[in-house]
């Protein structure tokens, strides 16, 4: 028999493993691949009344704001403060003042006989008097009063009046005396009184004349005071009174 003869250089074939051959094991199907689904993003909540008020807090106010904002209220205590210096700084001028014209200056004046004075610089004083009071509010004090106006013959300044309070259906009814309205069961009130600037026209009167008057029982004093007088180019401007100069024409 002829010997095959193999050929140098001839490659051989090589057979990958498992390749073409079968076994009893089954391979496993390959899973599809997944792709990735980018998520969409989420829709921002639907703003709300007042948001942007209370995002403006949050994020705070700006600094030249703030900076303006702390100077004004610096400000505002600085006059403050010179607000209530100057009303004690005028309280206790007009205490003063008050000490002055009222006691002072009126006893130096009744000392020299004076009535007034005139000043270089144009401004000047002059001595006044007054009564201020009024009657008695305790009712005895009042009685009193009443019968010392009728000692001095003075009871004509004393005024009556009755009043009575009654619903309108019943007008003409309160237009009675008063004694016919007590007796139907109203409750009419009587007051007895002398007005004030009566009375201080009276006391005036009797003063002027040298009559002795009893202030006490009236409830009454006798103020003197000076009055200042400034001249003419140291008091303030009247406001003038502003016209329409514009007229309609028909």
């Amino acid at each position: 028999m002829a010997k095959s003869v193999a050929k140098k250089g001839a490659a051989k074939k090589v057979i990958p493993p498992n390749k073409g051959v079968t076994t009893g094991r089954k391979t496993p199907p390959k899973k599809p691949a997944v792709k990735a689904v980018a998520k969409k993003p989420a829709k921002p909540a639907p703003k709300k009344a007042g948001d942007d008020i209370f995002a403006a807090f949050n994020s705070g106010p700006p600094p030249e704001q703030l900076a303006a904002m702390r100077t004004k209220a610096e400000e505002a205590v600085s006059l403050d403060k010179q607000c209530a210096e100057l009303e004690e700084l005028l309280n206790s001028a007009k205490t003063a003042l008050n000490l002055v014209l009222q006691k002072e200056l009126p006893n130096m004046l009744l000392e020299l006989g004076m009535k007034g004075y005139d000043m270089e610089d144009g401004s000047s004083i002059k001595l006044k008097e007054k009564v201020i009071g009024s009657l008695p509010k305790e009712e005895d004090k009042r009685q009193a009063a009443f019968d010392y106006l009728e000692e001095i013959e003075a009871a004509d300044i004393i005024k009556s009046t009755v009043s009575l309070k009654f619903d309108k259906a019943k007008l003409e009814e309160a237009k009675e005396l008063e004694e016919e309205l007590k007796e139907r069961g109203f409750e009419p009130s009587l007051l007895t009184d002398v007005h004030a600037s009566t009375l201080h026209a009276l006391v005036n009167e009797r003063l002027k004349a040298s009559e002795p008057v009893d202030m006490d029982k009236l409830g009454c004093s006798h103020l003197r005071f000076v009055q200042v007088v400034l001249p003419e180019a140291a008091k303030p401007p009247k406001p003038k009174a502003v016209t329409n100069k514009h007229k309609r024409t028909s």
